[in-house]
């Protein structure tokens, strides 16, 4: 069996998967954060300083925290990029490599609902993550010690925590046939989005968020007041499940009304 996955894994048709999320979580992330704190904490420090959300800066020894426990999630999902592709080998999960077979509407179709069920997943997994002092400190309190995250924070969890988003690939790909490129544009989307909220400055006008379709999506300043008072504001990518049931920041549309 051992022998079986370390072929599968590393040596395999299926092995440059593993490989892509090897170098993902860990080539790929820390050059991405790396180089987002470089430019808007460092080289650009006093140009953005206008759009910082919370105006002082985090102790150095926030970010060492963050990166170290950044460094530990990252294992987590190489763990699980090995049961994908022991998984796709079995023929357990619906992954699937040509887009002529499902056709190119189902692909677009795909990522657009990658992003609809995430967003449920996520908020549900989120608040209950937030439901109970004892839950939140087997899964969550670890991340909300960055009271003022920067971007080295958006992989910064607990190993249950990590494992709790990781899961919902291996789910997705039970249910729903998912060709490679579709879920790579979804992770492409997570990160952007992921990253915004983390990254402690607020670039975009708050006025879009007001009314209209922005009203629906979350900006950056609605996950960092998430992590200033944690009760409240549980979305990722939208805002329809925080209006829906009534978790966002009892001020949030005051605080984006003010700043229009």
């Amino acid at each position: 069996m051992i022998e079986y996955v370390v072929h599968t894994v590393l040596f395999s048709d299926l092995s440059y998967i593993f490989y892509c999320f090897l170098a993902t979580a860990f080539i790929g992330y820390f050059l991405l954060t790396g180089s987002v704190y470089l430019y808007f904490y460092i080289v650009m420090r006093d140009r953005w300083a206008k759009l910082k959300i919370q105006k002082e800066m985090p102790a150095s020894s926030e970010v060492i925290r963050e990166i170290q426990w950044s460094l530990a999630s990252s294992f987590v999902w190489i763990s699980y990029a090995i049961l994908i592709v022991v998984g796709t080998d079995q023929g357990w999960f619906r992954l699937y490599f040509s887009v002529a077979q499902y056709g190119i509407s189902y692909f677009l179709f795909s990522i657009m609902m990658l992003v609809a069920l995430h967003d449920t997943y996520f908020y549900w997994a989120h608040r209950f993550m937030h439901s109970s002092f004892g839950v939140s400190r087997h899964f969550h309190l670890l991340h909300h010690q960055s009271h003022n995250p920067t971007p080295f924070a958006m992989h910064a969890f607990a190993p249950l925590e990590a494992c709790a988003h990781a899961t919902f690939i291996p789910l997705v790909l039970l249910i729903m046939p998912i060709h490679l490129y579709a879920l790579a544009a979804w992770f492409s989307i997570e990160v952007t989005v992921n990253l915004l909220g983390h990254l402690g400055y607020e670039l975009f006008p708050l006025a879009f968020f007001t009314g209209g379709v922005g009203k629906w999506i979350n900006s950056p300043t609605h996950h960092n007041l998430h992590h200033q008072e944690s009760r409240y504001g549980f979305g990722h990518y939208l805002n329809f499940w925080d209006r829906t049931m009534g978790t966002n920041q009892p001020d949030y549309d005051d605080i984006l009304n003010k700043a229009s």
